[in-house]
């Protein structure tokens, strides 16, 4: 997907270095730089918006979205 069509590409990528690939709908996965978890932080790179699901039991979910 180029990166013209992810404009929150950069910024997160700053956030979390590790993140995937994005899919077809723009979400990326990474290392959650809030809770440390592997692999829990989801970003939309189209839309800005993120969230964070620690596997069951170990805390409480996060989520948020960026420019509103």
């Amino acid at each position: 997907m180029p990166t013209r069509d992810l404009p929150y590409a950069v910024l997160f990528q700053e956030i979390v270095p590790n993140l995937n690939e994005p899919d077809e709908d723009g979400w990326a996965t990474g290392d959650c730089p809030y809770c440390g978890d592997i692999g829990s932080f989801r970003a939309n790179l189209k839309t800005g918006r993120w969230l964070c699901l620690p596997p069951t039991g170990r805390g409480a979910s996060a989520e948020g979205a960026l420019g509103q």
